[in-house]
């Protein structure tokens, strides 16, 4: 059986397979694709780094989330302020707080009332 194209009136349109090319928006799949690729790869670094430097712990942790969100009395902290009160690399500091900035965006995305994606997840949650 061949591939068929219905329209809305219930008209059917055959087509051959030899005939047929696959159309796709490359620049929105290939930046989908590799945000997340990179919120993956971000991810497992979070991960490794919380483990190496033991910042899985509940008060250590809620710590975190005060400094992160203003709660310490400042505005922001850099990479390398955060690698040393925390007793880690720059590099590791940096990877760890890009982490939380992505979630962070993504979760800002994701409650935006006005973006589709946000609202075609709630959608399917139902």
């Amino acid at each position: 059986m061949s591939p068929a194209v219905i329209f809305v009136t219930d008209e059917v349109l055959g087509v051959k397979p030899a005939n047929l090319k696959i159309i796709r928006m490359p620049d929105e799949e290939d930046k989908t694709e590799e945000l997340d690729a990179k919120f993956a790869r971000l991810k497992r670094k979070f991960d490794r780094i919380r483990e190496k430097y033991h910042l899985n712990d509940e008060r250590v942790s809620g710590e975190i989330a005060d400094l992160l969100t203003g709660k310490h009395g400042g505005n922001y902290i850099t990479a390398d302020e955060f690698a040393t009160r925390y007793g880690m690399t720059p590099t590791d500091a940096k990877h760890f707080l890009e982490f939380i900035h992505m979630a962070m965006e993504f979760k800002a995305r994701m409650m935006d009332p006005h973006n589709n994606v946000a609202a075609q997840a709630s959608e399917q949650s139902k």
